[in-house]
């Protein structure tokens, strides 16, 4: 399933402490459970994905990351 790849993919980026690519992954877990309409999940990692580009200084990054967050709040 997708998850399970983006899991594996996770499990490698953090291994490696590739953590642009965790952030983009951390987005990708979180589009997969809004989807699945589970919205606590999917605040919690577009959370992740926002503090870490926040922590790179990726103000373009965060900025996506707290949009998505709003509009997860709304939904």
């Amino acid at each position: 399933s997708a998850k399970a790849c983006i899991d594996e993919a996770m499990g490698w980026a953090q291994a490696q402490r590739f953590q642009a690519f965790e952030s983009d992954l951390e987005m990708r877990l979180a589009s997969y459970w809004k989807r699945s309409g589970v919205l606590d999940s999917a605040l919690a990692h577009y959370r992740n994905a926002t503090l870490s580009r926040l922590e790179r200084s990726d103000l373009a990054g965060a900025a996506s990351g707290y949009t998505v967050q709003a509009i997860a709040y709304i939904n």
